[in-house]
């Protein structure tokens, strides 16, 4: 029973004071202790979604003073551009998006902190007298035929009218 009672408090002290020793231990003194805390990236398009053939402003917040990387893809090309950020920590790079899809924009720190984003490019409309001098056949609008909605509404009200009738027809002829 003794020998019992003598390795349970042994094995409590052992579980009670492991954690308090490996705390002392891990405060920076140690060689062994290399921790780093993450470095964190966001960036940030003004603004998100432009016409073909539009600017954007990129925005990468990243550590102050060092190298940011911003690569570009799209369906039909890749290109990269370098920018170094400031004492803030902010690095921009200005964009023109000549053809119209997506693109995914991805930036890398020197010091591995990575973020992406995506900006859209839509195609641009064309105005009425575009249209006209042009002989395309993709059309971004709907052409101008001067329909109205009228018989429209007229169709449903009679349709309405002649079921409520029926119902009423019915409701009658149960009750006589």
């Amino acid at each position: 029973m003794k020998l019992r009672l003598v390795a349970l408090s042994a094995s409590s002290i052992i579980l009670a004071a492991w954690p308090a020793t490996m705390a002392l231990g891990a405060d920076g003194d140690t060689g062994d202790n290399d921790y780093r805390p993450p470095s964190y990236c966001t960036a940030s398009a003004s603004p998100a979604k432009v016409k073909a053939g539009g600017s954007t402003t990129v925005t990468v917040k990243t550590t102050p003073d060092s190298k940011t990387t911003l690569t570009i893809t799209s369906k039909s090309s890749s290109a990269t551009k370098t920018a170094t950020a400031g004492t803030d920590g902010n690095a921009s790079f200005p964009l023109t998006l000549k053809e119209a899809g997506d693109y995914s924009l991805s930036a890398l720190g020197e010091n591995g902190e990575a973020c992406a984003l995506s900006v859209v490019a839509e195609k641009p409309t064309k105005t009425v007298s575009e249209k006209k001098t042009e002989s395309t056949s993709e059309s971004t609008e709907l052409a101008l035929t001067g329909s109205s909605t009228t018989p429209y509404l007229i169709t449903a009200a009679a349709l309405m009218a002649t079921g409520i009738s029926a119902v009423v027809l019915v409701w009658r002829r149960r009750e006589s």
